[in-house]
């Protein structure tokens, strides 16, 4: 069942990927309907994925978006997510409501850059111009500085 975009979620909760199989089968369902992550044969697996931190973003209704998230080289943390296509509105307000404080979890951190790779250009320009992300030019990939 759709949520209507007009309902207002009244809490966040950011949490920990379970592994009892209602977040696998949510992640297998939405990677199904994206069109990028299915070209890259993604599966749920991915979020679990060892040395890497999955988490949930949730609203009073449930997950909204799924997130991964990996130290790489030198100062940069990279972060991948997953969200339902169909719940723009929703996923943008979990989004706007819980990036500063996984920000603020991040600059605890000795990372200096948040990068992510996106080919939507909605997702795109939302992180630009609600965040701060740059391009970085010749690829996907947008960056912030954080440190």
């Amino acid at each position: 069942m759709k949520l209507s975009q007009h309902m207002r979620p009244s809490e966040l909760k950011i949490r920990a990927l379970f592994d009892d199989g209602e977040d696998r089968a949510r992640l297998e369902e939405w990677i199904a309907g994206d069109d990028d992550h299915r070209r890259k044969h993604l599966n749920p697996d991915f979020f679990y994925a060892p040395n890497t931190l999955g988490l949930c973003f949730e609203d009073s209704w449930g997950p909204v978006f799924y997130v991964r998230v990996d130290p790489e080289a030198g100062s940069l943390v990279r972060v991948h997510i997953q969200f339902e296509s169909g719940q723009t509105l929703r996923t943008a307000r979990t989004l706007a409501m819980g990036f500063a404080v996984f920000l603020d979890r991040v600059r605890q951190t000795s990372a200096k850059k948040l990068v992510f790779d996106s080919v939507s250009g909605r997702l795109r320009s939302f992180c630009i111009n609600r965040f701060g992300f740059h391009v970085i030019p010749g690829s996907d990939d947008l960056e912030l500085e954080i440190g």
